[in-house]
Formats: C-alpha cells, structure tokens, sequence
C-alpha cells in the first residue's frame, strides 16, 4: 500500500470559463426532455449580476471535472448545483429517487453546496458538470460575479489530446470523446465516473486501462490502482471490487466482492505488464491473481465441473433478468488464460501446466453442460436462457473457435427473446468478440451507432447507461442518478487505435 501512496500523481491544471448563460425548458422531443436556449454568450471578461433570488444557468459548453471559483466584491450566500444533463437542473430529484436493486435508497450528494462568497472565492469540493446553476440566497447589495471559471484536474496533462487520423469525422468525433471520457476519470485512480462516488473499480480498470495504453500511457498510474487493489485484500483472500480514494492517501476498501472482476485481476495485470514491459510487479502480483480464480474454483466449482455461484454478486452487465451462471464460467476460462500467459512469462512451469489443465477442463465442463447442440446457443441457468452475455464471454473465453462464434453471432440477431446487452462494458465485450471472429463490419458498425448514437443525443463525453430507444433507462430506477461520463465507456478509442484493430477498421470504412 506504500508503494502505492507513492504513485499518487500530480494533478495537471486548465482553467475553463463558461461559454453562455441559458435558460432551459421542457421538451418532451429532445433526449432527455429538456432544451436550453441561450440568453448571451460569455467571455473571460463577463461579469454576472445577480440579486437575492436571482438564478443564472451557465453553460461551461463540455463536461470537466474540477472546482469552480470567482471573485465578487460583496459578501453573500449563494447556492451552487453542477449537473452534466440538463434534466439534472430540470426534472424533481424527490420525482425520480434513486433506488438500488437491493432496494437500498441512496442520497445524493454531490450537489448542491451553500457557499458564503466574499472577494476570492473558491468551491473545495470537487465538480463533475457542463451546466452550473447558481442562486443567490443572501446579500444585501447587488452580487458582481467576475472571473468566474473552473479549475479543471486531470491525472494527465490536458495538451495531450491528439487527433485520430486516416479515419471519418464521426469516428474522429468518437475517438475525441473517448479521450475527453478517460481524461477526466483519470484522477488520482482510474475512477468510474467521476460525478458520484469517486470509487475505483477493478471492472472499468480493465478497460480504461486498455484505452489508456493507446491514448495516455499512464502505466504509473495503473501500477498505482493495481497495488492498491492487492494491499486491500479482505481476510478471505480476495480483492475487493472496489476501491474508495476520497480520503486522500488512506482508501478505504469497499465491501462488495464480485467473482468476476476479482477473476480478471490477472488479466489487467497482464496487460499493464505487457504495456509497460514491467514483469517484476507481475512477478510481485501474480499470486495474488493466482489466489482469486483458486478461490473462486474451490468455493463455488460443482461436480460437474461449472461454477454454481449464489449469495454473491455478480456483474457482468447491468441487466435485471440476466443470469450470469454461463458468462461466470466463460469468465473463469478467460481468466484462467490470462493466468496462464503470465504463468509462461514468468517461466513458472508447474503453473503452465495447473492452468493449462484447469482450463481445459472449464472449457469441456462449458461444453458439455452449457451448450445447447440443438439451438446452437449457449445456455444459461435452470430456464436455460439465451443471453448476448453468455455467448459473448464464450467467444473471448476461446471456448469455440472463430466460424463458430461468428455463426453464434449472426444467429443471435435473430433470437428476439435473447436478454441484451444493457450498458457500454458489455457492448464493449461484443465489439471485442465480433472483431475475434473477424465479423469486422459488424464491429465498426456498433461502434459507429452505439457511440455514435450517444453523440446523436448530445453526448460530450460517454454515459455510464446508454439504449437508443430508452432515454431514461437506469440500473439505479433514476436517470438523474445515471453518470454521463463513464470510463467503461471510453474504449472506442482502443479499438480505432489498436494496432491489431484499427487497420481493420479502417479496410471497412474504405468500402463504405
């Protein structure tokens, strides 16, 4: 945990100043319902004046992660909400509660703070907004706000934005949100999303760390979240899915254990390694990896040779109906891979074989037990159901082979009852599997509507939820609750980048 503390970075800087002032109303035709109209436009030089009562909407015009801060010559009260949507500022918190599947009720608490203003001033907690709506609750004369600005933060300098070439505007535009999303969940962890809770998860991990190896390169940074993780390990051996870091140099563990983000541990520790050609903290780490799928294995392996796992969470995509037997099993395989990889790196020759053996019997477990011949479909669960899930984890797991999986996959855009991928880590996974199975059309064509279609809705930076045809679709029952810049959504650009991706990509864009 030290060596960790060590790496916590030093946060670059960029002041950003608010481009309008608007006003918004309801429009039922727009995402979200809500429309903003500008008022004036805003300049460095502007100066707001407000009086007690008064409300101003600013429009900072993208979504940053920062502190606000101004100066005014007279003393006053003034309540401060940030929001990334305007429906944040629009629509009635006490109208669309938060409530968790466990039925838990969270509160939120990032907004808004009451702030007495007098000459200098600055708001220390930190912000996650495009829209700041300021209320004058208290002053005796005419509040001059000037100077009014955010102090944006960032694990990485902010002139290391660059451009995508050889590709379309659309997929530039992807690829440029894409940075936008990851720069500013790159704090002092690789966060989740930057608007809530500020918690690091061994799930997005995996994935921002990916697009981070092609746009930032901030291996210092993933060596950090990785040790972090391992000096948080719980008295039974596995890591927790998530880490708190808003106590500054002392995180906190998180209470939830989930089998398959602690399972793909080894796998980003695979990754960075590979990346940074920095095997000695894989050396360092690898037994700790080696400890989550041994624990899962012995704890929930049935004797049929499948994982049987209740009265734990499970991830995998946030989906109410979906059963995650099958996809827990394809990600044991996966894992399990990983692990053998790094066991042949490290040239530990009595795990090669331990991992060779144990995947093998996975797979044929996998097999035998979860792949229904008849439909040609992986199944999962007593109602044996069909889920985009389980047949995508199959295909990276390697459990069949690319014609396979490519047939599985077209075959899947017919079954009307499958459960759907419901968030972008999942569809992620699909643009994954359809790129393994050299199904690259199809590839591009997610990314260009999944993402593209978020950009269509307004989109500044990538959402935590995104379903083209429900605006308001939520994992916590609130679209107010939802992040709107989430870093399991910024991986396009890992795929427009990629060396082993993005020529291929690229092939299709030609033919269209």
């Amino acid at each position: 945990m030290n060596e960790a503390k060590q790496l916590n970075p030093q946060l670059s800087h960029q002041t950003s100043y608010p481009i309008r002032l608007i006003s918004i109303k309801k429009d039922v035709n727009t995402w979200l319902g809500w429309k903003a109209a500008t008022l004036t436009t805003l300049n460095q030089q502007s100066i707001l004046k407000l009086t007690k009562g008064d409300t101003l909407i600013l429009d900072f015009g993208r979504n940053m992660v920062g502190y606000i801060q101004g100066e005014t010559q007279t003393a006053a009260k003034v309540k401060i909400e940030s929001a990334e949507v305007l429906a944040e500022l629009g629509d009635s918190w006490e109208q669309f509660p938060a409530i968790f599947e466990n039925g838990y009720k969270p509160e939120k608490t990032w907004s808004p703070y009451v702030l007495d203003i007098s000459k200098t001033w600055r708001l220390n907690q930190r912000l996650t907004f495009r829209y700041i709506r300021i209320c004058a609750l208290e002053s005796s004369n005419d509040i001059l706000l000037s100077n009014l600005r955010c102090d944006e933060v960032s694990a990485i300098p902010f002139a290391r934005i660059r451009p995508l070439e050889g590709f379309s505007a659309k997929m530039q535009h992807i690829d440029l949100l894409s940075q936008y999303t990851l720069r500013n969940c790159l704090q002092e962890v690789f966060e989740d999303g930057p608007k809530r809770d500020r918690r690091l998860w061994l799930g997005d991990l995996r994935l921002e760390a990916l697009a981070d190896g092609v746009l930032f390169k901030s291996d210092s940074l993933v060596k950090r979240c990785l040790l972090l993780f391992a000096g948080s390990q719980r008295d039974d051996g596995f890591i927790p899915a998530c880490v708190y870091t808003t106590n500054g140099n002392n995180p906190e563990i998180g209470d939830e254990m989930i089998p398959d983000y602690a399972m793909l541990f080894g796998s980003v520790l695979l990754d960075y390694s590979s990346n940074s050609n920095d095997w000695q903290l894989a050396r360092k780490l690898y037994p700790i990896a080696c400890q989550q799928v041994d624990s899962v294995v012995s704890e929930w392996l049935n004797s049929k040779n499948y994982l049987d796992i209740h009265n734990v969470w499970l991830f995998v995509d946030w989906s109410k109906n979906l059963d995650r037997q099958t996809s827990e099993q394809a990600i044991a395989i996966y894992a399990t891979k990983s692990l053998l990889k790094l066991a042949v790196k490290l040239g530990i020759e009595k795990d090669v074989v331990k991992w060779e053996k144990l995947s093998k019997k996975l797979q044929e477990a996998a097999l035998k037990n979860l792949y229904d011949k008849n439909r040609g479909l992986f199944i999962s669960g007593p109602q044996q159901q069909v889920s985009w899930a389980s047949q995508i984890w199959m295909i990276l797991a390697g459990v069949v082979d690319k014609p396979t999986g490519s047939r599985i996959l077209t075959q899947l855009k017919t079954e009307t009852n499958a459960i759907q991928p419901g968030t972008p880590y999942l569809v992620h996974h699909l643009v994954q599997a359809y790129l393994l199975c050299d199904m690259d059309a199809e590839a591009y064509k997610l990314i260009e509507t999944y993402w593209g279609g978020m950009i269509d809705k307004g989109a500044d930076t990538f959402w935590e939820v995104y379903d083209a045809e429900n605006a308001y679709k939520s994992p916590y029952n609130s679209h107010l609750f939802n992040s709107y810049c989430h870093a399991w959504s910024c991986t396009p650009a890992w795929f427009l980048r990629n060396p082993l991706y993005s020529k291929r990509l690229k092939k299709i864009e030609i033919k269209n």
